[in-house]
């Protein structure tokens, strides 16, 4: 099948006829798979729907795919694939499939118990829309019945999720880079709704519009709003010091990483300037690793390192030198500089697999993790969190790096483990969340899906749950995600592989993490 997909895309151009024929195919198979719940037949129903998000499709084949995507966002009896299929709906367009989605999604029918948090791939549906019909349908349906006046469509349908349903579209409408649609975004910063307010504004800074509106909400009592605007890169000096010294954490944290992204003295020195009164080690952390990315340089969150050096290489700055990292701790190759670390290990039974050494994955993590706290800062601090079906803590307490004696044991309880039951992600990354330890840093390893996941009553497996929870865990206070997908060993179902890797680049990419895949 790619050999056949790399023709079409690198020929003279798409075959109308074979992608009419192969979209004909993939429903027919759709329909001998869409009755049967097994896992397997899961599987490829997700994966042909893949596969109409991915083909050329143009005219009446586009139509076609749109149309089946459709019916299987509203119809399927999976999570998985009608999660699937929204995010296809938004790369293959056609305006009345993104309104079937958004009934889905929204309407009626999405109010019922089988598409909880469904709603949570609007974004990823949205930011793949490129087609100028596709973007229209959005500023006429969704837009522009916010605004009062139009048609309003979809949205008399919404009821009480109105609010989310805009919210969600404006985040999407940022990520697409859809600067076309600006003019009809910048009038719902003065929503009545702060929510909505500050998806306009977070929109227009994703465009890089420059609007009176981010000014405005640069003074709005709600943090929501002052955190959008201080994400903006085109902030005048004065605005981004004032952002940086906010008394909401999330406002600052906004600033730091509006800086981040500007090449420049002026960054430099306002980054500089704040390391020596930022008293939250995790915005410490950040403000080290900006000033890393802009500069090359790695003092750490030292500031009197950092106003020396400063202050010997502003006069003629040019731009960073070659970077010189310096000493980090290493889980695997995934640099750590934390104060406060919980590492999430699965021992599920898949990591008893074993790879050619003899080695099982388990004993291939308990190494790094032995090396990582070993070589953790000074005074930092970690916990160890090991799950399967359940989520058991080692310690009951936190762990002082500099405590060898103590460094150990994590590692011995790590390797007296026999792996064994499912893989719920979901209870780990929840309990690393909501405990008292309050981490800057997380660092998940697992080598599998989520499995059976549950939590306090709640029961979550599939990728999209767990992303919405944490997104709504971490809106308060951010902590930064790291995921490690450990595949040692014989190869596993690619299908399963691939999902796998989806969920972690995804988890860490929404966090601020960074994700690796150790073969």
């Amino acid at each position: 099948m790619m050999g056949i997909l790399l023709l079409l895309l690198l020929g003279d151009g798409p075959d109308t006829e074979f992608l009419a024929a192969r979209a004909k195919e993939i429903e027919q198979r759709y329909d001998q798979l869409s009755s049967r719940q097994a896992p397997a037949a899961i599987r490829e129903r997700a994966i042909l729907v893949r596969e109409l998000s991915h083909l050329p499709f143009e005219d009446e084949p586009r139509d076609f795919a749109g149309r089946l995507l459709a019916r299987i966002v509203a119809e399927d009896r999976a999570y998985r694939v009608r999660a699937e299929a929204a995010r296809a709906i938004g790369r293959v367009g056609t305006p009345d499939a993104l309104a079937a989605m958004v009934r889905a999604l929204f309407g009626p029918v999405g109010r019922e118990p089988r598409f909880e948090l469904l709603h949570a791939v609007l974004p990823d549906a949205l930011a793949n829309l490129r087609r100028p019909d596709d973007l229209d349908w959005v500023a006429r349906k969704i837009l522009a019945p916010a605004k009062g006046s139009g048609d309003r469509g979809l949205l008399a349908e919404a009821g009480p999720l109105e609010r989310e349903l805009l919210a969600l579209t404006l985040q999407g409408i940022g990520r697409a880079r859809a600067a076309t649609l600006g003019p009809a975004i910048a009038p719902l910063a003065a929503a009545a709704d702060p929510e909505v307010r500050a998806a306009a504004v977070a929109a227009l800074v994703s465009l890089g519009i420059a609007d009176p509106a981010v000014d405005l909400a640069l003074e709005d009592p709600d943090e929501r709003l002052r955190a959008a605007a201080a994400a903006s890169r085109t902030l005048k000096p004065e605005q981004a010091d004032r952002a940086l010294k906010d008394r909401s954490l999330l406002v600052r944290g906004a600033a730091i990483r509006g800086l981040s992204g500007r090449a420049g003295p002026e960054a430099i020195s306002l980054l500089v300037g704040r390391l020596a009164d930022e008293n939250e080690s995790r915005l410490m952390l950040d403000l080290a690793d900006a000033l890393f990315g802009l500069t090359g340089k790695d003092f750490g969150i030292d500031p009197d390192l950092w106003r020396g050096w400063w202050a010997a290489n502003r006069d003629g700055w040019t731009g960073p030198v070659a970077k010189e990292p310096g000493e980090r701790a290493y889980f695997f190759d995934l640099g750590l500089r934390t104060a406060r670390v919980t590492f999430l290990i699965d021992v599920s039974a898949s990591m008893a697999t074993v790879d050619d050494a003899g080695h099982t994955r388990l004993a291939y993590a308990a190494r790094e993790l032995d090396r990582a706290v070993r070589t953790l800062p000074p005074g930092a601090r970690f916990r160890v969190l090991a799950f399967s079906g359940d989520v058991r803590p080692w310690p009951a307490d936190e762990l002082d790096s500099g405590d060898r004696t103590h460094a150990d044991a994590p590692v011995q309880a790590l390797l007296a483990r026999k792996p064994a039951g499912p893989t719920n992600t979901y209870g780990a990354l929840m309990t690393a969340l909501d405990g008292p330890f309050a981490p800057d840093a997380i660092v998940l390893l697992t080598d599998g899906t989520p499995y059976r996941c549950s939590y306090r009553g709640k029961t979550y497996a599939e990728p999209e749950q767990i992303l919405a929870e944490v997104r709504r865990r971490t809106a308060r206070r951010p902590v930064r995600i790291h995921a490690v997908g450990l595949r040692t060993g014989p190869d596993d179902d690619p299908a399963e592989t691939d999902t796998a890797v989806d969920f972690l680049r995804r988890l860490a990419e929404a966090n601020r993490g960074e994700f690796r895949e150790i073969r």
